[in-house]
């Protein structure tokens, strides 16, 4: 293989370690030169000219210089960066959102993509209006927080029959799956609470109010509808516990503390402002390093329950972490290689972090499970969106993807099929729906993730992609990377799908979940500009549909606190702009077929008329109609020689697709008859039941014959948030506002995005 490619003067000789991400882009480059294209801006792209000036004829692709990939390890940062945003709003006031987060369409190129797919300047002349306002990035509750900053909230504990029955609401459901506290000894320190001499540490206090504070957001939920009262009454304890902040953060160090900080980071993760969240994990964790917790418990002396017990406080603040951490794009605060600590017990000594599966089958530890997932999390963010992972090359990149979406699939392998992602959850789990829909949520989002990326680098347009699944370059390619598209938008739609299990009369369940319908529905919007005539276009429209139904139960008042009717305007543009798009595409449609039939008619006349005459149609000019696809079909069918153990046909013998069904046409760009093949260990596609299929796997078998998300929306920064100015948008001559730059008078309508509050 690489003497040929260096016959071919694809692989120069100096060059033989050139990926295989780096010869895709040279055979482009040459189909682009064949026609008389550019390739902009990238040294590899280059022509070869002789002395005189005029271009080879031979077309050789030269090697790459040091200064070639220089530059190439430039622009790929440069694309991690469009990919993130530093927000600055006209206060000075300033966020880092990375390139995992999961919005992208409200960036200025975003906004110039969905105009060119539109054709009008509806969507930018809304977000123009909207944005008129100068906001604060936060959505603090005054009633809440005005207390908290003066420090001065002092809020009354409830009996001790009320804060028995509230601990108990948190001991039944959350500390089950998520075993924060040791029940035990709560309950021990509970009854000194209410005795004469009670407990004298603010870590315990704190821990206290966090109980009941999620005790009664427990209850509120169970209720048939939403009670002020009980809401209050949890954010007060709240406010108690979050007052000895400075006091849990600068001064102590024990366990108590640390479990009262992750309880506040549950608590707001049931909030409309995550931004809370992300500074509550990050102080929670360095408490934890300072205690010790990411170390192993057993150097220092440790029983065994204790031990495990402190392997659960870890683990609880590292999934918190790190699905944070992937969601918003901001670094992590832990670092993975500086741990040693061990997952939990696969066998829980006192049952918590259990599921038991229905039937008397035994049980599983989904606790251990979803802290082997958050690995997985903490694995996409570093090898995928950190700064180092920009460096890799094309190939590495391609590797990575491949190895991160298996290890990902053997993970959900590893689930008991009643509660798999990617299939229905039984009735039987009804008490524990809630943490299994959220593990459905992650895993979808953390799919749509890791082929985000493959989208955003076009990886799955070229001829040599066949030799990558073939086995014939150095490192096999999982084949899912070349189906990355259709799995970001299968994706998107099992996660809308999951709302049927949500509560919707529980705003806390709402803002639980809020952040994965809607990175859903714009991955939909995306998908039909792309492909308006798709035949699960109006599906998915639908679809979209259902996420701002969704989004309307939340009641007027919450709205208004949080600025959420802008949210629900943007969404319901978005519908309206892919019904357009579709209505256009189906008008297109049907003028080509009148033209089409017209001019079958028009041709049968002329040869009814002469029906001596013959219509000849003239030879193509093989020289001015070069293309890599001919080359290489010329250079791999006539020169390659065949190995001993390979039959000839080898490039002919098909290849079954991860689901069965043809890869989308720009997957396989010039491979007429290639699909893949990407089964589970022992098992054919014709073993599979078809009832036994998830909605995912069953969307795959829908037949795709177009691209699904645009490559160019993915180059793009992906949060709601943005930074003007980082685009030389800001007003900065001293005006109260930033500058989209967008305005239809070219002068730059001044404005502020106060973010959503998502991150």
């Amino acid at each position: 293989m690489e003497s040929l490619l260096k016959l071919s003067g694809i692989l120069p000789e100096f060059d033989s370690k050139t990926d295989l991400g780096t010869l895709e882009k040279r055979l482009e480059a040459q189909r682009l030169q064949s026609i008389g294209g550019n390739s902009p801006g990238n040294p590899l792209f280059s022509r070869p000219v002789s002395s005189n000036g005029t271009p080879n004829s031979g077309g050789i692709i030269t090697g790459s210089s040091p200064s070639d990939i220089s530059r190439e390890e430039e622009e790929s940062e440069s694309l991690s960066d469009k990919m993130s945003s530093l927000v600055t709003n006209a206060r000075g006031e300033t966020r880092f959102i990375g390139s995992s987060s999961g919005f992208s369409i409200f960036s200025p190129k975003g906004i110039q993509w969905v105009n060119s797919k539109t054709g009008d300047r509806a969507f930018q002349k809304m977000l123009v209006k909207l944005m008129q306002a100068d906001h604060k990035f936060e959505h603090w509750r005054p009633d809440v927080w005005d207390a908290v900053f003066s420090t001065q909230c002092q809020n009354p504990l409830p009996s001790k029959a009320e804060a028995e029955s509230y601990a108990q609401e948190y001991f039944s459901t959350v500390n089950l799956l998520f075993p924060l506290y040791h029940q035990a000894s709560f309950e021990s320190l509970l009854e000194e609470q209410y005795s004469d001499n009670p407990p004298k540490g603010t870590g315990w206090f704190a821990s206290l109010n966090m109980v009941l504070a999620v005790g009664s957001r427990i209850r509120g939920s169970k209720l048939k509808t939403p009670s002020a009262a009980e809401d209050s009454r949890g954010w007060k304890w709240f406010q108690n516990a979050m007052c000895l902040f400075p006091v849990l953060t600068l001064q102590n160090t024990d366990i108590h503390s640390i479990q009262a900080l992750l309880a506040m980071a549950l608590f707001l993760q049931g909030t409309a402002n995550p931004q809370p969240l992300y500074n509550i994990i990050s102080a929670a964790v360095r408490v934890a390093f300072s205690v010790g917790l990411h170390r192993r418990a057993d150097a220092f002396g440790f029983g065994r329950e204790e031990a495990e017990h402190r392997k659960r406080v870890f683990w609880i603040a590292y999934c918190i972490d790190k699905d944070i951490a992937l969601r918003s794009g901001r670094p992590s605060t832990i670092n993975d290689d500086d741990i040693n600590v061990e997952l939990p017990e696969e066998e829980s000594f006192d049952g918590l972090g259990m599921v038991r599966l229905s039937d008397g089958r035994g049980r599983v530890n989904l606790f251990r499970r979803n802290c082997r997932f958050a690995q997985i999390q903490s694995r996409v963010y570093m090898q995928l969106y950190s700064a180092k992972a920009a460096k890799q090359s094309d190939g590495e990149l391609l590797n990575t993807i491949g190895d991160l979406d298996r290890e990902l699939e053997e993970w959900r392998d590893s689930i008991p099929l009643d509660f798999r992602p990617e299939h229905e959850i039984s009735d039987a789990y009804l008490d524990s729906t809630m943490p299994i829909v959220l593990m459905h949520f992650s895993y979808f989002n953390c799919l749509a993730t890791i082929h985000r990326m493959s989208i955003a680098h076009s990886y799955w347009t070229n001829r040599l992609a066949q030799y990558a699944v073939s086995g014939l370059s150095n490192r096999p390619l999982n084949p899912r990377v070349f189906s990355s598209a259709a799995l970001s938008v299968s994706a998107a739609r099992s996660s809308i799908h999951l709302l049927k299990y949500v509560n919707s009369n529980d705003i806390n369940c709402i803002w639980l979940v809020f952040y994965y319908p809607i990175t859903a529905l714009i991955t939909l919007f995306a998908n039909i500009l792309q492909n308006p005539q798709d035949q699960n276009a109006k599906t998915d429209l639908k679809l979209m549909g259902i996420v701002i139904d969704f989004m309307n139960k939340i009641d007027e008042e919450e709205r208004a606190r949080c600025g959420f009717e802008k949210l629900i305007y943007i969404t319901e543009e978005f519908v309206r702009l892919a019904g357009a798009a579709i209505e256009r595409a189906e008008k297109q449609a049907l003028m080509r077929r009148k033209r089409k039939k017209m001019g079958g008619s028009k041709m049968k006349e002329m040869v009814e008329e002469k029906p001596g005459v013959l219509l000849e149609v003239p030879g193509e000019d093989e020289h001015m109609n070069w293309s890599p696809s001919k080359a290489s079909e010329q250079l791999f069918t006539a020169a390659a020689p065949q190995r001993p153990s390979e039959p000839s046909s080898i490039m002919q013998t098909p290849i079954e697709t991860p689901f069965d069904q043809q890869t989308p046409t720009d997957a396989m760009s010039g491979i007429d008859g290639f699909t893949f093949g990407y089964n589970t260990p022992g098992q054919t596609p014709q073993m599979a039941d078809e009832n036994e299929l998830s909605p995912l796997t069953k969307s795959f078998q829908e037949s795709f014959s177009s691209p699904f998300v645009p490559q160019s929306l993915w180059n793009l920064n992906q949060t709601f948030e943005w930074d003007w100015a980082n685009f030389g948008m800001m007003n900065t001559n001293g005006a109260s506002g930033g500058s989209l730059g967008l305005g239809d008078d070219g002068s730059g309508n001044t404005m502020n995005w106060d973010g959503m509050g998502f991150f």
